[in-house]
């Protein structure tokens, strides 16, 4: 990725799932709903393919992205049991 090209991912994903991601990288991600419409959080809105645009402000690099696709609900339990186990 650099500051005038971008690297695109896309995945299928469902109305109410939630799209986690995290990096240590200095880049810029926009996430586009199946009707284009630019996402202000993880939580997709409609069923069908999302796109993900990943962008380097400061030049061209590599970077690490890690990503994570699952159910509000299953992300609040694996909290929940994780708290459970460490007491």
């Amino acid at each position: 990725a650099s500051a005038d090209k971008s690297v695109g991912y896309t995945l299928t994903a469902q109305a109410g799932q939630k799209l986690s991601y995290r990096t240590n990288d200095d880049i810029c991600i926009w996430i586009y709903a199946p009707d284009t419409q630019l996402l202000s959080s993880g939580e997709l809105p409609q069923t069908g393919k999302y796109a993900l645009q990943v962008s380097a402000p400061k030049g061209s690099t590599t970077f690490n992205l890690e990503m994570s696709l699952g159910t509000l609900e299953a992300s609040q339990s694996a909290v929940a049991s994780s708290k459970e186990e460490a007491s």
